[in-house]
């Protein structure tokens, strides 16, 4: 399920459907398996954040261009 504003905001509603008629729902954020979904495609929003607060950080103390690689 793509979340846009209408699944978001029935986003409970949705989750209890699919539980109810035995639907397996994939969802792609993982804030919706956090209230009760099955299982989620996309990425962690926490995870991301941090991974660019540290390359900020390496930046902004002058990191040369070498040590940034293609994050796996």
């Amino acid at each position: 399920m793509v979340v846009d504003g209408l699944t978001g905001l029935n986003r409970k509603r949705v989750i209890e459907f699919a539980g109810s008629h035995r639907i397996p729902f994939m969802y792609e954020g993982d804030f919706i398996v956090r209230d009760g979904g099955l299982v989620s495609y996309g990425q962690d929003l926490a995870e991301v954040g941090e991974r660019q607060a540290s390359l900020l950080d390496k930046i902004l103390n002058g990191a040369r261009r070498t040590p940034f690689r293609a994050i796996e």
